[in-house]
């Protein structure tokens, strides 16, 4: 009988032991590139990351499509280095091997200084591909700078 009870203690220890399992693992996971200067002028610096976000959950073994998220940030910044504003691109895309396609496009931003403001933003998709694109008005200089930026998900779901 203690040979039944013992067995059945360690059983049931270990099937909690397994359910309390690190659920992190199912959590998105961020990989940031390392940001680099898209754009340099005597005015204007912009500065830019890719993230991509990547989960166990997205994995999907079993289905045909995968599922993978990304965005692309622009930090704007004046010629001495100070943040003016931030425009950020994301996109969410779908690919099997042999195909890749681009689900979703939105865009967020944010102003650092009270001079500056968005005078136009967009996003939109096409294909395997995010675009988004902006124009930050600089009151105190009178000039305004366009950018845009661009996500592109391969077949195998290398985002760049």
């Amino acid at each position: 009988m203690k040979k039944i009870v013992f067995a059945f203690v360690v059983s049931f220890s270990m099937f909690f032991t397994m359910l309390s399992a690190d659920v992190s693992a199912a959590l998105p996971k961020e990989m940031a590139a390392e940001p680099e200067i898209i754009y340099e002028d005597e005015d204007i610096i912009v500065e830019c990351q890719t993230i991509v976000y990547e989960s166990d959950a997205m994995i999907q073994p079993f289905a045909t499509k995968k599922t993978i998220s990304a965005a692309k940030v622009a930090k704007i910044k004046n010629g001495l280095g100070t943040l003016l504003a931030t425009y950020t691109l994301s996109g969410t895309f779908t690919f099997d091997g042999t195909s890749s396609a681009c689900t979703a496009a939105s865009y967020s931003s944010s102003i650092a200084e009270s001079y500056c403001s968005f005078s136009s933003r967009s996003a939109s998709k096409s294909g395997n591909k995010a675009y988004g694109s902006y124009t930050l008005y600089n009151s105190s200089s009178g000039k305004s700078y366009s950018g845009s930026l661009t996500i592109t998900c391969s077949k195998s779901g290398t985002v760049s």
